[in-house]
């Protein structure tokens, strides 16, 4: 049976993905961000539209799109100034309407590739750890996991992260078992895989060196650090296909902008000295400027500016299940009994799990749980040591596992907006958070089937989001200035996103809830 069960949960996996993949309507960020520059980079080598990401799960994603050919315009303005909203809502509803759903298909069809992969290396190395339940244990808390089953089906980086970081966690263990050089290396590459997945993966980097230090000393920290900048750095550049060019060349838009943030003594060089990969520096450089800027998000009722030091902390406790929790805490109160022989595991998840949480502390960009992903797999693999404790807590575990399966099933298919009964469920996560963790403008399909079932023909519509409405048969229009004030006689679909956009609408009760991230009002 232990050798059944991850075949099964795998598969269970698979299946709720590819049921996800059709369910959902465009997030905000996957065609102008992430589908359509990943095809403009394979297709052209040219990485001038939304380096805030690295290219590498950009390409993977829209590997299939080399097959199915849509048209790539570039005679286009917004090319030109590397405008990536109108270029890639134009491309997508426009230039290749006929095709895009399976453009968008396929490119979710790859991340939850990665997300399968995912889930099998936490089994691995938890099985390697605690055994072959201990992997069963940690594969059901992936499975029955919300929010990794909502991002594994759609085209999005974050999954991909995580799984490089995971892989990264688990050669930097198997490097401190054996002490074999061959594993430093191999993990070596493979952080440069996450590296080139996202940038939040160079932090963890650290934290994973600082592993090597606790256990190995200075000598082997140096060493190993050396090795690792070094084989990390050729595999970035590798999935930039080894760009060299000047970091402000002439495709970069808004260069004046840019030279004001350079000292004068280096404008020259900046626009004329070719260099490695410029499009990463410049990546790293806007995600700098972007955290030492004001950002304006939800936080516990309010849109602000600030920063909140708990509100990752809280994001992690309210959009992880219950059981999950229950795992780490049971995990920790057993520390000595639940640990492998050699107890390495501790050392890799601990040091670089701690310390990126008190990295969150000083954030105020409200990004939402995933930004915790490169980090939350490392928590699921360490939990699974609690089956070491099966002759205490035999029941216990079964049913917590099966609760976890079971939460999982009482939020299915609206994964991407589950909150747990910390918060009253997902009816009230939007009270505390927005964005990614609630409403990301994944309910147009849904909003579509409601109209239809209730026979309402319009829908006056305040959207977040970058998919086109008409595209799913939405007949809608947009709020006056009157009605943000008063409404009318009208049915309005108002995404959660923009609840305060509507001056009425927080203080009124709505009389549906679609998909979890779009409120009707029926004021007829």
């Amino acid at each position: 049976m232990s050798k059944l069960a991850p075949c099964l949960l795998l598969l269970f996996f698979f299946l709720c993905g590819l049921f996800l993949i059709q369910d959902t309507s465009p997030t905000t960020d996957e065609i102008p961000f992430h589908m359509v520059n990943g095809y403009t980079y394979l297709k052209t080598h040219d990485y001038r539209m939304s380096p805030a990401n690295p290219p590498l799960i950009r390409q993977w994603m829209a590997l299939p799109w080399l097959f199915i050919k849509p048209d790539l315009n570039l005679d286009k303005k917004s090319w030109i100034e590397a405008d990536s909203v109108p270029f890639g809502v134009e491309f997508f509803y426009k230039d290749n309407r006929q095709i895009a759903n399976k453009l968008l298909y396929s490119s979710r069809f790859m991340i939850l590739i990665l997300g399968l992969l995912l889930g099998l290396v936490i089994y691995l190395w938890a099985k390697e750890l605690y055994g072959d339940w201990g992997g069963v244990l940690s594969l059901v808390l992936y499975v029955s996991c919300p929010s990794f089953l909502a991002h594994s089906s759609i085209a999005h980086t974050d999954v991909g992260v995580a799984l490089f970081c995971t892989l990264s966690a688990y050669f930097l263990w198997k490097f401190l078992e054996s002490d074999k050089k061959r594993f430093l290396l191999i993990f070596s590459l493979v952080f440069g895989m996450a590296c080139a997945a996202k940038y939040n993966a160079l932090i963890l980097g650290i934290f994973f060196l600082l592993t090597i230090l606790a256990k190995k000393g200075f000598k082997e920290f140096g060493a190993s650090t050396l090795l690792t900048v070094f084989v990390a750095f050729f595999v970035v550049w590798s999935s930039y296909f080894f760009e060299f060019k000047p970091l402000l060349w002439e495709g970069v838009p808004r260069i004046e902008e840019k030279l004001g943030f350079i000292p004068s003594f280096l404008h020259w060089p900046a626009q004329n000295i070719p260099i490695p990969m410029p499009s990463y520096i410049l990546g790293i450089a806007g995600i700098i400027r972007s955290h030492q800027s004001p950002y304006l998000h939800y936080a516990f009722g309010e849109w602000t500016t600030n920063s909140h030091w708990y509100f990752y902390l809280f994001s992690f406790a309210v959009k992880m299940t219950i059981p999950f929790l229950c795992f780490l805490i049971f995990r920790a109160i057993s520390f000595k009994y639940s640990s492998s022989k050699k107890g390495n595991e501790n050392l890799v998840v601990l040091i670089p799990t701690i310390a990126y949480f008190l990295m969150t502390f000083s954030d105020s960009t409200g990004v939402g749980v995933r930004y915790l992903f490169p980090i939350i797999p490392l928590l699921m693999v360490w939990a699974g040591g609690v089956v070491l404790l099966w002759k205490t807590l035999d029941i216990v575990i079964i049913l917590l596992a099966f609760s976890a399966l079971i939460s999982l099933f009482r939020n299915f298919p609206d994964c991407l907006s589950y909150f747990n009964s910390f918060v009253g469920g997902s009816k009230n996560g939007y009270k505390f958070v927005r964005g990614s963790d609630v409403d990301w403008g994944q309910g147009l399909k849904e909003l579509k089937k409601f109209m239809d079932y209730t026979k309402i023909p319009e829908v006056t519509l305040r959207y977040f989001g970058t998919a086109d409405p008409s595209f799913y048969g939405i007949k809608n229009r947009p709020f006056s200035d009157e009605e943000i004030i008063t409404p009318s006689n009208r049915v309005y679909a108002i995404s959660i996103f923009n609840l305060e956009h509507i001056k009425w609408a927080k203080s009124r009760k709505p009389d549906a809830l679609i998909k979890g991230s779009i409120f009707i009002y029926d004021t007829r």
